[in-house]
């Protein structure tokens, strides 16, 4: 891609920075697990961010859900003695295959202090190890947890909205699906960044970008071949969410594009399918940002981070 249209201060903060140098597709064809060494071993090199004062971090493990499901990791990032708050449900990026919740300690160490919410965050099962379909149904089951015993870890259980990046977008979105069609748990809102919602991977931006930092053509082509495996089409909408026949009765979203990304054309669609079921969207696409932008130091992403305050700060009221 031509690199000169990333914005200025992002490609400053890119330049000689080690998590560019992870061969994401090349090992996502090869040897999809390595990526998860090599991002442990560039975690263990990065300063922990300190814990702030008046927050408190755990995890616990709940239900699968099914007997025969795993228990499954929560960890909850809530303000020490806070009773009564609002939940986001969260699902961290990796294309279905990499990931955990601790990459957004730093983040959510902010963002509960300044928004008033707990944050909820999910380590759901991976691909290939487990595919489609046991990263939504520990979802689900983290979803119905929430919603039955939330009161547990000081939350409201009836102010549940969702929120992922990426691949955890997808998982996010398809929840509502999920929850509308199981008539509940109810989810009041949905805020995706940069979601993946089309398994197809034939949209104008997904075929343009075939050689752009962190995620590509390739890339994407790959981890939907590991995590969808073997299954029949058509595709799920609890996969893929754009696959979806009705968009009615979901929840009110935020959607936040990248103009640089692959997922740029699905995370707007997806959007352009809320609007026409009749469901309140807001989506932004930022200019000169590339997949995963918000990681990496730069005003772009401390702008980013405000408008997600903005929006938290809104729903309840």
């Amino acid at each position: 891609m031509n690199y000169d249209r990333i914005n200025p201060e992002l490609a400053q903060s890119l330049k000689n920075n080690p998590w560019l140098e992870i061969p994401y597709a090349t090992l996502l064809e090869n040897n999809p697990q390595q990526i998860r060494n090599l991002e442990a071993s560039l975690a263990e090199q990065e300063a922990t961010p300190k814990l702030p004062e008046g927050l408190a971090v755990e995890n616990i493990f709940i239900p699968g859900l099914t007997t025969a499901d795993p228990l499954v990791r929560l960890r909850i990032y809530k303000e020490k003695g806070s009773t009564n708050k609002p939940v986001l449900l969260y699902f961290h990026g990796g294309g279905f295959i990499f990931g955990n919740p601790e990459q957004s300690d730093e983040l959510f160490y902010h963002l509960v202090l300044d928004s008033g919410y707990t944050v909820v965050s999910v380590a759901y099962r991976l691909a290939p190890e487990s595919p489609f379909p046991a990263a939504i149904e520990d979802g689900y089951a983290a979803l119905l947890w929430l919603a039955n015993h939330g009161e547990e870890i000081g939350i409201d259980p009836q102010k549940i909205i969702v929120g992922g990046r990426s691949a955890g977008g997808a998982l996010a979105t398809a929840l509502t699906h999920m929850a509308r069609d199981n008539k509940g748990p109810q989810i009041h809102f949905q805020i995706l960044s940069y979601p993946v919602t089309d398994y197809s991977c034939s949209t104008p931006s997904m075929l343009e970008f075939t050689d752009s930092p962190i995620w590509d053509y390739s890339s994407a082509k790959s981890s939907w071949k590991l995590y969808l495996e073997d299954h029949n089409l058509p595709v799920s909408p609890y996969a893929s969410p754009l696959s979806a026949k009705d968009f009615s009765n979901l929840p009110p979203a935020f959607i936040m594009a990248c103009e640089l990304d692959p997922l740029r054309d699905e995370a707007i669609d997806y959007a352009q399918k809320l609007m026409q079921a009749a469901v309140a969207v807001e989506l932004l696409v930022i200019p000169g940002a590339i997949h995963v932008f918000d990681v990496f130091p730069s005003s772009l992403s401390d702008q980013y981070y405000q408008t997600q305050l903005r929006i938290l700060s809104s729903i309840f009221k």
